[in-house]
């Protein structure tokens, strides 16, 4: 089996303990640093790290936005979400050269109507109870976060919505099962 290297490995395991070791190498030579014409520029260089490497791992260790999360999680990628949203939570980081994240990050924290992502894992992981309450209430969105996360082994199709899932199980047995062309896993 592959193993994948993914954003969330990259952001936890290199760019935070890099990113202070940068700090610390500036922070060494604020002492050595005579002209006063480089400290500022030098001291522009140190604050932009020190500022970016602070989001780095802040989406590390708790969020990508604590004081609007339900639950407070390090970011993970998860690739049946897609690059819409999870660019969305890493909206911080990719700003200056990426505007749209950032509108997606608040449809996806402040969802309005029929516009959201509640279908995305990255919804549930941040916001369960909002996203558990559509779950209750729409079929589809049960069988996207079935056996995920606090759920997992957990059939919320089956559970939340037994009549659904029992039509389910007829139109399968009357098709004959597998469909054409499907793999057995």
């Amino acid at each position: 089996m592959v193993d994948l290297v993914t954003e969330s490995d990259t952001v936890g395991d290199y760019s935070v303990p890099h990113g202070l070791l940068y700090l610390s190498a500036l922070d060494h030579f604020d002492g050595v640093r005579r002209k006063p014409a480089k400290n500022a520029a030098l001291d522009k260089l140190h604050d932009e790290l020190a500022a970016f490497s602070g989001i780095v791992t802040c989406l590390a260790e708790k969020r990508p936005s604590p004081e609007i999360q339900e639950v407070e999680v390090p970011y993970v990628m998860d690739l049946d979400d897609g690059v819409m949203v999870n660019s969305a939570a890493l909206w911080e980081l990719v700003a200056p050269l990426w505007k749209e994240p950032k509108k997606w990050w608040e449809i996806l924290s402040k969802p309005v109507g029929k516009k959201d992502y509640d279908w995305s894992h990255l919804a549930m992981r941040y916001w369960p109870a909002r996203v558990f309450e559509k779950v209750k209430k729409d079929p589809s969105l049960a069988v996207a976060h079935s056996d995920y996360g606090a759920y997992k082994g957990q059939d919320l199709f089956e559970e939340l919505h037994p009549k659904a899932a029992q039509k389910w199980r007829e139109q399968e047995g009357k098709k004959g099962g597998r469909r054409e062309g499907e793999l057995e896993f």
